[in-house]
């Protein structure tokens, strides 16, 4: 019977302890650091692009803060966080509904304690404002340059488990069809307006069959078309909507005793095949003049038309290329009214192709 009541005063001696002995605040403290749920929506690699992340959520009226992370196998990012909640279905809720309203693009749930939340700087948040710091007594850095908002990083949910090449990160940083930098090609597809210079030949079979004669008291005079000519050509494109422009020409074209002059205006339509190859098709109405100086007569201008494809390679602001155009316009003859004058036809229609390498420069 004494050891069992020497037992017993053992026991109530130590819960006697246990409830009133400093121990309580640990056993009270323990209970009150609970666990929190944060919503995990974005992850950057630079700070600006974080804290501008946070103040447009914050605008939306979501509390939301980001923190500089070291993340296994993938490097240091700074990731944007929104919470806290109660429960992970509480923030899995808002995190669809936030998601539902295109405020944010990713989200998922992390149970997280109350000295992960914003309060104290993270080690690493220390390492890195150390090494943003300017060191005394070493070479001067160069200014800081602000990032305009629209030319942020775009958010990622979970940064790439591989390096990326340098295309697929810009590829990342897209925003609202904005870039950090100018990729390969960009000229093309931004660019409103093109400036284009063309030199080549102009080739129709049918022109050669056209055939003037005339009698004379000396004898008699033939004249006819060889079918081909130089030409040099200027043409401005307009972009109207995405990959289709708006363009207009002069062409010039020349042989011995004969000059052609071609206005056209029409649509043209670019495929992106790469970021420096570009396929396009055209077509249009054409307004042409000829003049033949060497033999009697004259021909009145007409209207025709032009269809047509090409390749570009693009470099910078500059690009060249290859064109093939078809045109079909038919010119009146007009003798000089005069006797002794004939001609093969009553007119002389050119159905032809114009052959011609292009440089372009975009602005």
């Amino acid at each position: 019977m004494p050891r069992i009541t020497y037992f017993l005063k053992i026991l109530i001696t130590f819960l006697i302890l246990l409830l009133y002995s400093p121990f309580t605040g640990f056993v009270f403290s323990a209970k009150a650091e609970e666990s929190l749920y944060l919503i995990h929506v974005s992850s950057f690699r630079s700070r600006k692009s974080a804290e501008i992340e946070v103040s447009n959520l914050q605008k939306h009226g979501v509390q939301a803060f980001y923190r500089y992370e070291s993340v296994k196998g993938k490097g240091k990012w700074f990731r944007v966080y929104i919470g806290t909640f109660k429960n992970r279905r509480a923030a899995m809720e808002k995190g669809a509904e936030l998601l539902r309203k295109g405020i944010i693009s990713y989200y998922k749930s992390r149970k997280v304690d109350r000295d992960f939340l914003p309060g104290e700087k993270t080690i690493e948040f220390e390492e890195l404002e150390k090494r943003d710091a300017e060191p005394a007594g070493r070479e001067e850095r160069p200014p800081s340059i602000e990032v305009p908002p629209k030319l942020i990083e775009k958010a990622i949910g979970e940064p790439p488990s591989e390096p990326r090449a340098a295309e697929r990160e810009m590829a990342l940083r897209e925003k609202e069809g904005e870039e950090t930098k100018p990729r390969k090609g960009y000229p093309a597809s931004a660019s409103l307006f093109s400036l284009s210079l063309n030199a080549g030949v102009y080739t129709s079979s049918s022109a050669r069959d056209f055939k003037i004669t005339e009698q004379t008291p000396s004898g008699t005079r033939r004249f006819s078309f060889t079918g081909d000519t130089a030409q040099i050509s200027l043409e401005v494109s307009m972009r109207v909507y995405r990959n289709l422009n708006l363009y207009g020409g002069c062409e010039y074209a020349f042989a011995e005793d004969t000059d052609l002059i071609f206005v056209s205006l029409g649509p043209k339509l670019r495929l992106d095949i790469l970021d420096w190859f570009f396929l396009y098709l055209k077509g249009g109405a054409v307004y042409g003049d000829l003049d033949f100086d060497g033999g009697p007569g004259e021909f009145e201008d007409d209207f025709g038309w032009e269809t047509g494809f090409g390749v570009d390679l693009l470099k910078s602001q500059f690009k060249i290329g290859f064109d093939v155009v078809y045109r079909d316009i038919e010119f009146d003859y007009k003798a000089p009214g005069v006797p002794g004058v004939s001609a093969s036809n009553s007119s002389i229609d050119v159905l032809g192709f114009s052959i011609s390498g292009s440089v372009t420069y975009f602005f």
